[in-house]
């Protein structure tokens, strides 16, 4: 993860990311580097997907815990 808000845009645009949550988390990391000078360095904490709770691997979501410090 790289913390800049443009490349996670982007990234989930040109690839179509189904992602929920783009435009919060490309505000958030944009807020954290005009606040810091520099961009963030998020760091992944967990990530697990439905499958992990019911075992259907064919539909699954995944969820991801990301610290912005």
């Amino acid at each position: 993860m790289t913390g800049e808000p443009e490349r996670l845009y982007r990234t989930v645009h040109d690839h179509q990311v189904s992602m929920c949550g783009v435009l919060p988390m490309t505000a958030l990391l944009s807020c954290a580097r005009a606040l810091r000078g520099e961009p963030a360095r998020p760091e992944l904490i967990a990530y697990a997907t439905s499958a992990d709770a019911h075992g259907d691997r064919d539909r699954c979501v995944g969820y991801a815990s990301v610290l912005v410090p």
